[in-house]
């Protein structure tokens, strides 16, 4: 026994406030009913679904999921320099980030413009 008396153990407990925990669940339960409607939709209209998703821009899609990735890089860098007391490392990381979530902006309307000069609007079946 350690000199200070019996060693005190500890329930191993999760991080963060219970709250979180809540968020997350309705944002998964959120998130399984959208992707449940579009597989309905889509199982009730296949031919539809692939001739709009031919008409998509892949390579848009693709560099947006990119940048959204790096963004989130940025801001765990961001958050690391923070712990470290680092804030110059701080404040470049996250102007990173905000780069990229620009970078993200422009591209994203970039694609709505292509989409508006077909003709397709939020009234359309896309």
């Amino acid at each position: 026994m350690p000199a200070g008396g019996p060693a005190q153990t500890h329930a191993p407990r999760l991080a963060g406030d219970l709250a979180i925990w809540f968020f997350i669940l309705a944002e998964l339960l959120a998130f399984g009913v959208f992707f449940a409607a579009y597989a309905f939709a889509r199982a009730k209209n296949i031919e539809l679904f692939a001739a709009e998703q031919a008409a998509l821009n892949r390579n848009a899609g693709a560099l947006n999921t990119v940048l959204l990735l790096t963004a989130s890089y940025f801001v765990v860098r961001a958050v690391q320099a923070a712990e470290a007391q680092a804030s110059r490392q701080c404040a470049n990381w996250l102007g990173g980030a905000i780069l990229t979530g620009f970078g993200f902006i422009v591209v994203k309307l970039s694609e709505y413009a292509a989409a508006f000069e077909h003709n397709i609007s939020l009234s359309s079946s896309t």
